[in-house]
């Protein structure tokens, strides 16, 4: 970023960070909150250190990176509560109930909540809608959607009531809709949707409007929709690919990561310093009995905290190790020779061509890596170097051919609706199946099986069944 920290003052950059987090731009975000954090912590400003940390948990927590958002979160409370700041303590409970909940840790979301409703709210409307709201997000994460819905309704009616900030009503909306979908009231559902829509965007990020356009394209495309599903489609890609950029994000979190690494070495040093200083303390004293006791509960005190400093940093050694497997392979350096590498391509060729393995839901780069007993950064330096293409696009292109095949094979496949074949091939949505199937074909699937038919008898024409004329006209 080129800042001049000796210029800017934490609080100036914190707030600079919290405009780029309102804009969606998240890895500006994260490089504001780092250095204000570098500075609050030079400065010891407890106070700034609290609330970057739930800042910071904030945007692990907008890009679904929860476990993440969990740890900053627990941090930032831990801290408010030393400080006696209960207002901190309850967004803070308020947001860890969400974040366990999205993760399914229902226990830990429940003990959260527990603490939320005990603790008091500079706003007592904010305080009663947020208790409706996380008791919604709990019902929906413990799969009671009917309570789900209930909870959720009665917080939506809250926030008109008291006239609570835009973007709490708009993300209610969607929630339900979420909700509504799973019922199978897509009426209701697009009805939430068509509301949230038509609010003022200035108030509501870029990630919130990406969402809501998400399941708008997976209720049309649900009811049939085609055309409306890609128009929303097209509205969340071109809205994600502007707030997810996860290069960015990847790179801004590695030098946040850095940062910390960095304090925790200077954290352990500083232990390791006061260890080595009580321990002189201690042999000039050996023959006071009183004081030797006294330095050696201190010394126990310090080596407590030197292991949990170790232990923090090697857990964060461990969390960018897996960061790196998963999201920048290519930035690793790693060689096969021929041999190894036509090898290794044959047994990813030999998966790629067996449905029973590419087909499954769960398939993904680690489990392709395990099926071919190699690791996930060699496949996916194969696949790149030898398909010209990643394992996702590799996947979704061999998904697509098995399902043009069985749509092809009316004799064993004829009474099996569209639905059930894309979701047999491992699509797990319907906008997801068309989206793969056009980039292959250039048409939808739904064109591709009446052609398919009509190209065989007029009387397989005829022998449509009722349930694949309804899905045809569904995709």
């Amino acid at each position: 970023m080129g800042f001049d920290k000796q210029l800017l003052a934490s609080d100036t950059l914190k707030m600079r960070g919290d405009g780029y987090f309102s804009a969606g731009a998240f890895p500006e975000a994260l490089d504001n909150y780092r250095i204000a954090l570098d500075i609050a912590r030079t400065d010891k400003d407890e106070s700034m250190q609290v609330r970057l940390a739930g800042s910071i948990g904030n945007v692990y927590a907008s890009i679904g990176d929860y476990q993440r958002a969990i740890n900053y979160y627990l941090d930032g409370y831990s801290r408010a509560e030393k400080l006696g700041e209960s207002e901190l303590q309850f967004k803070f409970a308020t947001n860890l109930v969400a974040a366990y909940s999205f993760l399914g840790m229902i226990q830990d979301a429940k003990a959260f909540y527990r603490v939320q409703s005990q603790l008091p709210s500079f706003n007592n409307n904010l305080k009663q809608y947020y208790l409706l709201h996380n008791q919604s997000v709990i019902s929906h994460a413990e799969g009671d959607v009917d309570m789900a819905l209930h909870y959720g309704q009665k917080a939506l009616a809250f926030a008109d009531q008291r006239e609570l900030p835009p973007v709490l009503r708009y993300n209610e909306l969607v929630q339900l809709a979420r909700m509504e979908i799973k019922k199978d009231n897509l009426a209701k559902a697009i009805e939430m949707l068509s509301q949230a829509n038509q609010m003022s965007t200035d108030s509501i990020g870029l990630q919130h409007q990406a969402e809501l356009h998400q399941v708008i394209a997976d209720v049309y495309s649900l009811r049939g929709i085609s055309d409306s599903a890609a128009l929303h489609t097209s509205i969340y890609e071109a809205l994600s690919d502007s707030v997810f950029n996860q290069k960015q994000i990847y790179l801004a979190s590695n030098r946040l990561f850095d940062s910390e690494n960095q304090h925790a070495q200077q954290r352990i040093a500083y232990l390791v310093n006061n260890s080595r200083r009580l321990w002189g303390v201690i042999l000039a004293f050996v023959v006071l009995v009183g004081v030797i006791a006294y330095l050696l509960w201190r010394l126990w005190i310090r080596n407590r905290d030197l292991h949990t400093a170790y232990a923090a940093l090697i857990e964060k050694q461990q969390e960018i190790m897996v960061a790196n497997s998963d999201k920048a392979p290519s930035m690793r350096v790693h060689t096969l020779d021929d041999a190894q590498t036509r090898d290794l391509f044959e047994k990813i060729d030999a998966a790629f061509n067996n449905p029973a393995v590419f087909c499954k839901a769960d398939f993904s780069l680690e489990v392709l890596a395990e099926t071919v007993s190699s690791n996930s950064n060699y496949v996916s330096k194969v696949i790149n170097e030898v398909y010209g293409q990643n394992f996702r696009s590799v996947l979704n292109r061999q998904r697509v051919r098995e399902a043009v095949r069985r749509m092809s094979d009316h004799q064993n496949y004829n009474n099996v609706t569209l639905q059930g074949i894309y979701q047999e091939c491992g699509f797990t949505s319907a906008s997801t199946f068309i989206q793969a199937f056009k980039r292959e074909h250039g048409m939808t699937p739904s064109t591709y099986l009446k052609l398919s038919h009509q190209e065989s008898s007029p009387t397989a024409h005829q022998s449509f069944t009722a349930s694949q004329a309804q899905e045809i006209k569904a995709l």
